[in-house]
């Protein structure tokens, strides 16, 4: 007899700027989790990846809409290695801060990677988020970036 439990998993993105006061304001999108993400999930299930992999932030100015086929961001440009990698339950935290002096600009794509290193497209795209309208950052702000997966049963 086999038995099938199935599996979602969700992303979900907040930005969280902060000014030179300690005022902050905060966006929330939610992404789409690419194909190779799925692949790349039960691939550290099986032991295939270590647990401990390199995890990386990748930004860019591509605009075609996130689809499932995804396997980099359509125009990266910038790269940051996760500052902070927490779990809650079913849920996989990845907190990503830039100083007033990192990454100013505007970013229409925005992708996490496995196994990646600081050479831009390395790695596995496990999500991709083309937020409306984009995310800027000018160098009055700092910005946190938390990633959000969520594992849950369908």
């Amino acid at each position: 007899m086999e038995y099938r439990e199935p599996v979602q998993v969700h992303g979900a993105w907040t930005f969280i700027w902060t000014d030179m006061d300690g005022r902050e304001r905060l966006r929330q999108d939610h992404n789409l989790v690419v194909n190779t993400g799925l692949y790349a999930i039960a691939a550290m299930l099986a032991g295939e990846i270590e647990q401990d992999c390199a995890v990386y932030l990748g930004m860019g100015t591509g605009t075609a809409a996130a689809n499932s086929t995804d396997i980099k961001l359509e125009t990266e440009t910038i790269r940051k290695i996760v500052t902070t990698k927490t779990r809650s339950g079913a849920t996989l935290i990845y907190r990503f801060y830039f100083l007033t002096s990192e990454a100013i600009g505007d970013y229409t794509e925005w992708g996490v990677y496995w196994e990646g290193t600081t050479a831009l497209e390395s790695g596995r795209l496990i999500n991709r988020l083309v937020p409306v309208g984009g995310v800027s950052k000018d160098a009055s702000e700092n910005l946190t970036v938390e990633v959000k997966l969520t594992l849950a049963a369908a």
